[in-house]
C-alpha cells in the first residue's frame, strides 16, 4: 500500500525585474506569496553598496523604486526576505533583481 504525503509548497518569490517607469505594467516590486507562509518578518531591498534603499514589515507592501522620493538608478539589487513557514520553520531567503527604466 502506497502513503502519499501532500504538502503545500511555501512561495515566496521575487520578480527577476520590474520597470517603474509609470506606465502602469510592473510598475513596482512585490513579494508574490501563496500558503503555508506563517509570520512575515520582513522585506528588505539593497542597492549595489549595500545600503538598504526599501524596508517594510507588511507582507502587502511594494517597492516604486525610489529611495527618499528620488528615482534610483537602472541595476541590479538585493533583497531579504525573512519569514516563519506554517511548520514554524524560520526562513531567510536572499536573491537579486533588476530595475529597468
Amino acid at each position: 500500500k502506497m502513503i502519499y504525503k501532500v504538502e503545500t509548497p511555501i512561495v515566496v518569490a521575487i520578480p527577476k525585474a520590474f520597470t517603474p517607469n509609470r506606465d502602469n505594467l510592473n510598475d513596482v516590486l512585490k513579494i508574490e506569496y501563496g500558503a503555508g507562509l506563517k509570520t512575515f518578518n520582513f522585506f528588505r531591498i539593497f542597492n549595489r553598496f549595500g545600503k538598504i534603499v526599501f524596508q517594510t514589515n507588511r507582507l502587502t507592501d511594494s517597492w516604486d523604486g525610489k529611495f527618499n522620493g528620488i528615482d534610483q538608478e537602472m541595476d541590479a539589487y538585493t533583497y531579504l526576505i525573512d519569514y516563519v513557514t506554517y511548520k514554524d520553520e524560520p526562513v531567510s531567503k536572499t536573491g537579486s533583481f533588476i530595475l529597468l527604466r
